[in-house]
């Protein structure tokens, strides 16, 4: 983290951190990804 602008402490004061989840395929989610996005659509449905 030498070369970041920012400090990981400035970013968690500033606001919400919200989670991102990079999924590569949608055809081929690994098995946490596939549990991960069934909880968020179960949750937002």
């Amino acid at each position: 983290m030498k070369n970041w602008k920012t400090t990981a402490e400035a970013i968690l004061t500033s606001g919400p951190v919200v989670p991102v989840i990079v999924v590569k395929s949608w055809n081929t989610p690994c098995r946490w990804q596939k549990r991960w996005l069934q909880a968020a659509y179960a949750y937002w449905k």
